[in-house]
C-alpha cells in the first residue's frame, strides 16, 4: 500500500505527499496515528522501508520491487515532509 502511495506521487497521480497522507487516512482508513504513508515513511526512514521492499523482493518476486520514487529518496536521503 506504501509503495502504491508513493507510486501515485510519482505519477502524478496525487499532487504531494500531503494529499496523499490525507486521502489514505480519510478515504481508505489508514492508520492515523502514523499521519498517512508519507509521513510513515519519514518516521522509519525511507531507505530502511526500501531495504525491507528489496528482502521481500528478493524472496517473494518483483511484485515486491519499491518504485523508483522511493528507491531515489533513499539514495539521496530525501523525506517527504520538510
Amino acid at each position: 500500500l506504501i509503495n502504491e502511495a508513493a507510486k501515485c506521487l510519482e505519477d502524478e497521480i496525487i499532487e504531494n505527499p500531503v494529499a496523499g497522507d490525507i486521502g489514505l487516512v480519510f478515504g481508505i482508513g489508514f492508520a492515523p496515528f502514523k499521519g498517512g504513508p508519507f509521513r510513515y515513511l519519514d518516521s522509519v526512514g525511507v531507505s530502511s522501508y526500501v531495504d525491507r521492499m528489496n528482502g521481500f523482493a528478493d524472496q517473494l518476486g518483483g511484485q515486491f520491487e519499491p518504485c523508483q520514487l522511493l528507491k531515489d529518496y533513499a539514495a539521496s536521503g530525501k523525506k517527504f515532509h520538510g
